[in-house]
């Protein structure tokens, strides 16, 4: 390949790395403006709690978090390794920081090999290696979590239902919390274990509810600890809340589900257009070798498959942006 021909390859690789960075900052900010309309309410609530004890220095206090708010701005630019536990624990693995990292680098060195063992130059594994030790372990990562949350929320109202039975029948809702560890199937029942074995080792039960929310944020999860806390800071029926958050939930997924349905057309044309190009190329390739291995030989047929997988990514990103609707 001459030099021409890397460069609009590693420009290619650059721009998929750009859009993929320019949509995990707007799901981040997305996920921010909800985690401050949040804690906006549990903070309201916290204050109608506290409303006797008023700070020593309210300007003292404002300072002091307007400080904690600069650092963890600042903290955000800089390499975080509790955002790693996060989307290990999200995605549900049995695995610790250094098994982690350990992984990626194995799977960057084998992804960078490969890359120079196909093209015959190191710059090749330059630009395998970040593929194999970044985007492939987090894009993992990220199916495993989505598998998890679906499966969450599926089973999340039948754990709801057993908090509503049983704060009806008298139980408080620790016991109800220790019921659903044990009578629904995961991922439900073993996050509930966790939050029952924390309340029994003198944890309060909002404390290890919101930890539970850092290891499970979906927002049907969220609307439950949310709705808990205001119920044990302000009072009201329990029962009642958690029933129509249920109902809720239901009818959040069944909306889902009817959504899944109607965008199953444009998902079904994505998976078409996308599987086109490689399956016509084995076809070629297998009736006219001669004729197709050209495409991988002369540089100007590298310029042109970068230039083709540049705007099929495009093309298939923008696809999958429209076929999906936030609830």
């Amino acid at each position: 390949m001459s030099a021409a021909s890397w460069t609009v390859l590693a420009a290619a690789l650059a721009g998929l790395l750009v859009l993929l960075a320019v949509e995990a900052v707007r799901r981040a900010l997305v996920r921010r403006r909800l985690r401050a309309r949040i804690a906006a309410v549990q903070g309201t609530a916290r204050r109608v709690a506290e409303a006797g004890n008023a700070p020593t220095s309210l300007r003292r206090r404002e300072r002091g978090e307007l400080c904690r708010l600069a650092w963890l701005d600042l903290g955000r630019l800089l390499p975080d390794i509790r955002l790693l536990e996060r989307r290990i624990a999200r995605a549900g693995l049995d695995l610790g920081i250094g098994d982690a990292l350990l992984v990626a680098l194995l799977l960057g060195v084998l992804a960078g090999g490969i890359a120079w063992w196909l093209a015959g130059h190191p710059l090749a594994a330059a630009a395998g290696f970040p593929l194999g030790a970044v985007l492939l372990p987090l894009a993992v990562m990220d199916v495993l979590r989505r598998r998890r949350e679906r499966a969450f929320v599926r089973l999340f109202p039948e754990a709801l239902d057993l908090v509503v039975r049983a704060v009806r029948s008298g139980l408080p809702v620790v016991e109800a919390v220790t019921l659903i560890g044990d009578e629904v199937d995961e991922p439900v029942g073993g996050l509930f274990r966790e939050v029952a074995s924390a309340v029994r080792v003198g944890t309060p039960l909002e404390e290890a509810l919101w930890e539970a929310v850092a290891r499970m944020d979906v927002p049907e999860f969220r609307f439950f600890v949310v709705t808990l806390s205001i119920q044990r800071e302000t009072g009201g029926n329990l029962a009642e809340i958690v029933n129509n958050l249920a109902t809720l939930v239901r009818r959040r997924e069944q909306m889902k589900m009817k959504i899944r349905a109607m965008s199953s057309e444009a998902r079904a044309s994505a998976l078409i257009i996308g599987s086109l190009p490689f399956v016509m190329t084995a076809v070629i390739y297998a009736i006219n070798p001669d004729y197709i291995s050209k495409l991988f030989v002369d540089p100007r047929g590298w310029t042109m498959l970068a230039g083709g997988l540049a705007s099929m990514t495009v093309g298939l990103l923008v696809i999958a942006r429209l076929v999906r609707f936030e609830i």
